[in-house]
């Protein structure tokens, strides 16, 4: 092999092992939404079929996040599983959509949860939900305290009774 040949291979030998290696460090080095327990509700402003809102000015009770897409057959089972759930009492419930699909057509699909006024339909732009959160996928669901603390995050489908426990304590 000449020597020209030797270097190339070095060389494409050591970008790959430096790109894969700076890819798993980015992805270890972001918090993830696990990591975050204890934090704040942060402050992202989402769209709802009223007013605009601002997440970390809504106070009192328990606050549980579901962060979905409206193409996603995971959130679809997810949400079907909160639609069939009883919620409790003085709990409320914040379905984010990442989807530029309006909320009207989206609370159709779930008539059980348009009915509660427990539960705001909001939407968010993907990046700024996936920055405020530090999440990496959908379904998230976020479990808030009374104090807006996060007392839980799942990602992934999760049993709606685990959550509602959680809102519950």
């Amino acid at each position: 092999m000449s020597t020209s040949l030797k270097a190339f291979a070095y060389l494409v030998f050591a970008t790959l092992v430096l790109g894969i290696g700076g890819i798993v460090y980015s992805i270890r080095s972001r918090p993830s939404v696990t990591s975050l327990v204890g934090t704040p509700v942060p402050r992202l402003d989402v769209a709802t079929r009223e007013t605009p809102l601002r997440l970390d000015t809504l106070t009192g009770s328990p606050l549980v996040v579901v962060i979905y897409s409206p193409r996603c057959d995971h959130c679809h089972r997810q949400l079907d599983a909160f639609a069939r759930s009883t919620m409790p009492v003085g709990a409320r419930l914040l379905l984010v959509s990442i989807a530029d699909l309006p909320l009207d057509s989206l609370a159709d699909i779930w008539p059980a949860l348009r009915a509660s006024s427990a539960v705001t339909w909001a939407q968010a732009s993907w990046p700024a939900v996936k920055s405020q959160f530090h999440i990496r996928a959908v379904p998230t669901v976020l479990v808030y305290d009374r104090n807006r603390r996060l007392a839980k995050g799942f990602v992934g489908e999760v049993r709606v009774d685990s959550v509602y426990a959680l809102a519950t304590k």
